[in-house]
């Protein structure tokens, strides 16, 4: 029975994702999910008493508890931006839960754990260096006007979509980048954005 439980548990780790990716609410295929992990964990710890199978049900907890663990030590916001006064702004703003609006929480973020997201400068073009970077990521080009740049990118396990802009402004010879990434849903993004714009900076930046 115990066996029987494990795989319907484990069936509801591989069906949370996928409910989200066909467009069903994605509270419904998180907590799915979720459920599913918890499950899979306790009943795979029970099931190795009688078989060493019992294990395969504690890899998704051992592959989703180091994301959880580091997402409680970060700031619970899903927007990172290298500028927040005045606010780096997206060329088309497509539909979203989440606000475009600066929150409290987010300048918080910005002052505080994210303190180092902030606009740098190269002294060539780094469009070209920017579409590569996006290219080399996955990132979908949605939008193009001058130097600035908007993408899409889509997490690997949920697809949940992120909306990234780089904005480039140039004066007397130097280019000063500013860059935003938020999630369109979800109040934590596990730190996913402003790692995304760090690895643009030193994409950028390299020697």
């Amino acid at each position: 029975m115990a066996k029987i439980g494990l795989i319907i548990a484990l069936t509801a780790c591989v069906a949370g994702p996928l409910m989200v990716r066909i467009g069903l609410p994605y509270r419904a295929g998180l907590l799915l999910f979720a459920l599913g992990v918890v499950c899979a964990a306790g009943l795979g710890l029970w099931v190795t008493r009688v078989s060493l199978v019992g294990l395969v049900g504690v890899v998704p907890l051992l592959l989703v508890a180091p994301m959880v663990l580091k997402a409680l030590k970060l700031p619970p916001v899903a927007d990172v931006m290298t500028r927040v006064t005045p606010p780096v702004v997206l060329i088309d703003a497509p539909q979203a839960e989440n606000p475009l609006a600066i929150t409290q929480a987010v300048t918080d973020a910005h002052n505080g754990a994210y303190s180092d997201v902030r606009p740098w400068q190269t002294t060539t073009d780094p469009s070209a260096a920017v579409l590569a970077f996006a290219d080399q990521q996955g990132w979908v080009l949605v939008s193009h006007t001058g130097s600035d740049f908007q993408f899409e990118s889509r997490s690997r396990l949920f697809g949940f979509v992120d909306d990234v802009v780089v904005r480039v402004s140039e004066d007397s010879g130097a280019y000063q980048i500013n860059a935003r990434s938020r999630s369109r849903v979800g109040v934590s993004d596990f730190g996913v954005n402003a790692a995304r714009i760090r690895s643009l900076k030193a994409a950028l930046t390299a020697d």
